[in-house]
C-alpha cells in the first residue's frame, strides 16, 4: 500500500418523489475502482465527451465536495461527466493554515490527475471549476503547466472558473500569464463582500 486512496464511484440522482426538485441524494457505491478501470469508464458516461473536473474549498469534507459537484451537474445539465478532485481538508472552519498546507501539497497531484485525464481519457474539452482554496491550487498548477514548455498544455483546457478563488490578488496578476497559455478561457468570480476569510 502506497498510501493513495483508489478512486471511489460516486453516484447521485435528483429525487423524484421528492416536494424538493432540487433535492440531490449522493450515494457511495460500494466497488472501489483502480485508476486505469476508472480512466477507462470514462468515455462511456457520455456522448458529448465532455467533463468538468470540480476542486473544493477551504473547510469541505469529501461528502461536501460530492455534493457541490452534483450540484453544478445537475445546474448545467449539459451531458457533463463530473469529476471531483478531492484534496485533504480538515473539513471545519479554524483550520486555515493545515488546509492551506494541505491544498498546495497537492499541487503535484493534481497535475499527475489532470496529465494522466488528458492523455488517458482524451475527452473532447476538459472544463474545471475550482471553488476557493481549491482556486488557489489550480492556479498554481495551472502557472506550472503554463512554464514547463509543453506544447500538450497549450490551450488543454476548454474553460476554467475559478469561484471566489482564496488567491492574492498580486499573485494571480504574476501567475496570469502563465495561466493564460493552459485554457481557452478562464473566468473570475468574486465578490468584494466575500468575509469568509
Amino acid at each position: 500500500d502506497d498510501g493513495r486512496r483508489a478512486p471511489v464511484d460516486i453516484k447521485y440522482a435528483v429525487d423524484p418523489e421528492s416536494r424538493n426538485r432540487n433535492r440531490i441524494e449522493i450515494y457511495q457505491t460500494p466497488q472501489i475502482q483502480d485508476s486505469d478501470l476508472f480512466f477507462e469508464q470514462i468515455p462511456a458516461l457520455s456522448t458529448k465527451g465532455e467533463v468538468f473536473v470540480f476542486i473544493h474549498g477551504y473547510a469541505n469534507a469529501f461528502g461536501d465536495a460530492a455534493l457541490r459537484a452534483a450540484q453544478l451537474a445537475q445546474g448545467l445539465k449539459n451531458d457533463l461527466i463530473p469529476i471531483i478532485f478531492t484534496w485533504p481538508s480538515n473539513g471545519r472552519m479554524g483550520f486555515y493554515p493545515q488546509d492551506q498546507e494541505n491544498a498546495l501539497y497537492s499541487a503535484k497531484h493534481l497535475m499527475k490527475f489532470l496529465d494522466d485525464l488528458s492523455a488517458r481519457v482524451a475527452p473532447k474539452k476538459i472544463n474545471i471549476i475550482a471553488h476557493s482554496m481549491g482556486a488557489h491550487l489550480l492556479t498554481r498548477v495551472l502557472t506550472l503547466m503554463g512554464v514547463r514548455n509543453n506544447q500538450d498544455d497549450i490551450n488543454r483546457f476548454n474553460q476554467v472558473a475559478l469561484l471566489a478563488p482564496d488567491v492574492d490578488a498580486g499573485e494571480f496578476h504574476m501567475w496570469a500569464p502563465e495561466m493564460r497559455l493552459t485554457a481557452q478561457r478562464i473566468s473570475v468570480y468574486a465578490s468584494r463582500n466575500d468575509q469568509a476569510l
